[in-house]
């Protein structure tokens, strides 16, 4: 049976999902910030419409969180090159620090738990990090987006 036909994979996710977030992380600039800051800084400048659509947030709610990155220094913004008009949000190289010391503050945490499991497990757990990753970049394909 195909793993999608069962809704335990789904579950095993959101308890994930919900695990991860719960993890303290310093700095703690929230989890809407830390997926705006992320979206500048990983992949590319976003305009604030796209920042909208991906955080499920207001224009104005996105507008003030810009606002509170660039007086942190966390982003900046910039005129699209391809339409003056329109402005586009990066992450600057603080913004970039601020997401490396979040990732590495929860990887110490994580460490920790994953060496309270046994050695299989976390074998298993080793094992099964490609094929999350490839899975939650799946959407990005042509085909399936």
């Amino acid at each position: 049976m195909p793993v999608t036909q069962d809704v335990s994979l789904v579950v095993a996710l959101e308890d994930l999902v919900v695990f991860v977030r719960r993890l303290p992380a310093e700095p703690d600039i929230g989890a809407t910030a830390a997926a705006a800051l992320r979206a500048c800084a990983l992949e590319r400048p976003q305009r604030i419409s796209e920042l909208t659509e991906r955080l499920g947030v207001s224009q104005p709610a996105v507008t003030q969180l810009v606002d509170r990155m660039v007086a942190e220094g966390w982003a900046a913004r910039t005129a699209d090159p391809a339409d003056r008009r329109v402005v586009q949000v990066h992450a600057t190289d603080l913004g970039r620090e601020v997401l490396e010391r979040r990732r590495a503050s929860r990887a110490r945490l994580l460490d920790d738990l994953v060496t309270r499991l046994d050695d299989d497990d976390q074998r298993r757990l080793r094992e099964a990090l490609p094929v999350l990753h490839r899975l939650a970049h799946v959407t990005r394909e042509p085909s399936l987006g």
